[in-house]
């Protein structure tokens, strides 16, 4: 089984930080998710096990995978997906109407079928999730709720019709559905800025902006479940970069784009950074400015294009005689890492220290 790259969830508590990667058998592509250390496996399985939950809400949308030996190993999708279908559209702004049919589109596929709809009630499991939420009692919910039906967890696939990938975060207890559709059209956002107006877009997507604040306040919470053990008094997916990287970004404003991806790395690791391009170039700069983590070699295919500019990028091949923790691959398009890290095992390089993640805009 040939691995085309890994993912790592570590920003996370213990018992939700997962391995998710893109492997290769038999000439057909897989996902393989699995637990990064013993706490996390029950999460791992209750993915699995979502499914099955997910069945009677989505049906033939429902991807289903295999769980052999503590893994959980599903087909890898092609397609168009509900965020570069809406990309396209939102590329023609004077054809509003299209755009907000997608839009509702979207937001059907999070809510399911009819009877998965009912009128939000706050319950103990929803206030342990997500905080309180008087505000919202009687809006409309969903008995079964994929709080993760993000633009690029859903596929159109040629001849197979719509595919949802993805059920880590699936919850049994009414969640209301303006919330969850919410969430993942900010997280859309986020990631595309410059394609449309954030109010114009909640306009077309027919969401109240009176909700917004408390959305916001429920999804902080959301994140404090996922990452903060309150026992032990660790934030994991703040620890040790707020201070530092906030201060950096607050006295260097629109210097950079993109995000470091603090949750695919460590603290204080080794990396190489491959690719010198604008994502690239500001995870150099931000790793050197925060002192986050150690970069160990800057590298590139087209090094001597990028000499010419002053940057110190060294050859691609120039890996193997370097000692790391983890190769990140710093470029945007998802096709073009996965070239990059098959390129990069002939090198020698070993799959599991290959990371890869969508950048996020700042």
């Amino acid at each position: 089984m040939k691995v085309l790259y890994s993912r790592m969830a570590q920003g996370r508590k213990k018992k939700f930080q997962i391995i998710t990667r893109i492997v290769c058998a038999d000439g057909k592509k897989y996902v393989l998710k699995e637990a990064a250390c013993t706490e996390a496996l029950e999460h791992v399985e209750n993915t699995f096990r979502n499914e099955s939950v997910m069945e009677p809400v989505y049906g033939e949308y429902v991807l289903h995978g295999q769980w052999e030996e503590g893994k959980l190993l599903t087909p890898y999708i092609e397609g168009q997906t509900m965020g570069g279908r809406l990309r396209e559209y939102l590329a023609e702004p004077e054809n509003e109407e299209r755009i907000s049919a997608l839009l509702r589109q979207w937001r059907n596929l999070i809510a399911g079928n009819d009877k998965n709809i009912c009128k939000f009630i706050p319950s103990k499991d929803f206030e342990t999730v997500f905080g309180k939420a008087q505000e919202l009692e009687g809006v409309g919910a969903t008995r079964i709720s994929n709080f993760d039906c993000s633009a690029e967890n859903i596929f159109f696939v040629e001849g197979s019709g719509i595919k949802i990938i993805d059920y880590e975060w699936v919850f049994p207890f009414p969640v209301p559905v303006g919330m969850s559709f919410y969430r993942v059209l900010r997280a859309f956002f986020e990631c595309n800025q410059g394609l449309t107006d954030w109010k114009k877009l909640l306009e077309l997507a027919g969401i109240d902006g009176e909700n917004c604040a408390v959305y916001d306040r429920m999804i902080e919470s959301f994140a404090d479940y996922t990452s903060v053990d309150e026992e032990k008094g660790i934030d994991y997916a703040w620890m040790g970069k707020a201070f530092k990287t906030g201060k950096i970004l607050e006295r260097n404003k629109g210097a950079f784009l993109y995000r470091f991806p603090y949750d695919l790395i460590p603290e204080g690791t080794k990396i190489v950074l491959y690719g010198a391009g604008r994502v690239g170039e500001d995870y150099y700069k931000l790793v050197k400015m925060t002192d986050y983590c150690q970069i160990a070699l800057w590298a590139d295919k087209n090094a001597m294009l990028y000499r010419k500019q002053g940057l110190q990028v060294a050859d691609a091949g120039d890996v193997r005689d370097c000692s790391y923790d983890y190769l990140l691959i710093a470029v945007y398009q998802e096709n073009v890492a996965e070239e990059i890290s098959s390129e990069l095992e002939a090198y020698g390089v070993c799959p599991e220290k290959i990371v890869w993640g969508k950048p996020v805009l700042l």
